[in-house]
């Protein structure tokens, strides 16, 4: 049989925002922002949340004391610092979905119309709020032939927005959204310009490296995150205070079984194990490769 279906979303964001900035003599800069944002995605306890941000710049190059280095033909400093709010986790988070109609539920000999819940709501559910400080270096030389662009960031990220999986005795429906704990991204970039101009041939070349950390600072229950359900014994991923997000937590790899002798002298894996196959840390020193032996491998 066919059918139809239909359905209506009601989404609404109301936000107020305000600025304000200052310069002098094209030598500091300064400048703040605030805005106050509320959204239909939370409960009515949860709704609005308020997003500060400033930051400030000192054009070194526009010092009169610059013009006694002529090697140098810009220098800024600048800094920031702002609060942002994330909402993208879909309408009525802290709502439960029921669905009727199912036909699971026996009386007797006959089976009858029933209700399921498909997805758990959260009343609690409230704004995801990112801290972002940055520190950056703008840096010119030889008349701008050559320029240097340096960043370091430090954004950390509360009451994260996730789905948090249940356990299977509470039912088969999308898990409920919750704000799950604390993460830090922690890094630096560095970009660098040269460029050439001739009368007949003008070119540039460009290059930058970077480095981040990522890691999870706390969980709000406490109960590392499952994820990547690929094995037929446990989790592909695993995420905890210390590690990353997400990260791969398996056995560590500690070469190949060349021959017999070396599978009856290693640690059990499995009664199938021949030579040719990985084998595997045993980090408990049980004799016995298991759950018990999977570390975070990054």
């Amino acid at each position: 049989d066919g059918g139809t279906s239909s359905g209506r979303g009601i989404f609404r964001l109301l936000s107020y925002f305000g600025r304000i900035g200052w310069t002098f003599d094209n030598r500091y800069v300064l400048s703040a922002s605030l805005r106050r944002d509320g959204s239909s995605r939370f409960g009515e306890n949860n709704r609005w949340g308020a997003f500060p941000s400033f930051s400030a710049a000192w054009n070194v190059s526009n010092e009169q004391f610059f013009e006694q280095v002529p090697i140098l033909s810009g220098l800024k400093i600048r800094t920031s610092w702002g609060i942002l709010g994330n909402q993208e986790i879909g309408n009525y988070p802290y709502s439960s979905l029921i669905q009727t109609g199912i036909k699971v539920y026996s009386f007797g000999n006959s089976i009858g119309n029933g209700a399921q819940l498909v997805a758990g709501g959260n009343e609690n559910v409230k704004w995801e709020t990112t801290t972002q400080t940055n520190i950056g270096l703008d840096l010119s030389l030889f008349d701008d032939k050559l320029t240097f662009i340096f960043d370091w960031f430090d954004k950390q990220s509360q009451d994260i927005l996730v789905r948090v999986p249940v356990p299977l005795s509470g039912g088969s429906q999308s898990p409920p959204f919750v704000n799950a704990g604390a993460i830090e991204n922690r890094g630096w970039e560095l970009a660098a310009t040269y460029k050439h101009n001739a009368e007949d041939l003008s070119w540039s070349l460009s290059g930058n490296i970077s480095h981040l950390r990522n890691k999870v600072i706390s969980i709000a229950d406490g109960e590392p995150i499952l994820g990547g359900f690929g094995l037929s014994d446990g989790a592909l991923t695993r995420t905890e205070p210390g590690y990353p997000i997400g990260s791969f937590f398996l056995w560590q790899m500690d070469g190949i079984f060349q021959n017999q002798a070396e599978i009856d002298d290693h640690a059990f894996q499995s009664r199938f194990t021949q030579p040719g196959d990985v084998r595997f840390t045993d980090l408990n020193g049980d004799n016995i490769i298991d759950d018990k032996d999977r570390t975070h491998l990054g």
